[in-house]
């Protein structure tokens, strides 16, 4: 068994915290019908160019079992998760960045290349300011309208990823 390396292992848990604390992202959530461990999931959050290509870059030599990292290429034997099929490098999976990206978690990312058009920065330089106004955009884009309660819960999580980190949170 060979560990990820600290640089790819650290955008995974970065995609961890978009799923645990990225409540601004709910208006990319829907309802799955074959979940095992969970009823609804992300898809099509916009990520930024340059995010995708430096995880890809992070985790291209690195090895996985599958192209994907949904619970259903795993399997359960023991308590552990167990691959089905041999490991190679995620560079032999995906060929590309923007393969990787969109791939990776079966459309939770899609790969933004249009510096004009919002999309999610991993590593936000302005605190979290860009990728909030982004969320906005696709909140008022939405035709479901979540209320105040939600613009409440959207903001308390973005303090508290933003003062204490992911783990916290």
């Amino acid at each position: 068994i060979q560990m990820l390396s600290q640089d790819c292992r650290n955008f995974f848990i970065q995609d961890l915290c978009i799923y645990h604390c990225g409540s601004m992202f709910q208006n990319y959530i829907v309802s799955i019908q074959r979940g095992k461990v969970r009823a609804e999931r992300y898809l099509g959050i916009p990520l930024c160019k340059k995010d995708c290509d430096y995880w890809f870059e992070a985790c291209k030599n690195d090895y996985s079992c599958s192209p994907t990292w949904l619970p259903n290429t795993f399997e359960r034997v023991g308590g552990r998760s167990v691959c089905k099929n041999p490991c190679k490098t995620f560079s032999e999976y995906h060929t590309t960045a923007k393969n990787f990206c969109n791939t990776i978690f079966e459309g939770t990312f899609e790969y933004f290349e249009n510096p004009n058009e919002c999309c999610i920065d991993l590593n936000p330089r302005d605190g979290i300011s860009s990728n909030v106004e982004c969320a906005k955009s696709k909140y008022r884009r939405s035709k479901k309208n979540h209320g105040l309660v939600a613009g409440i819960v959207i903001v308390v999580c973005l303090f508290v990823v933003a003062v204490y980190g992911c783990k916290y949170c």
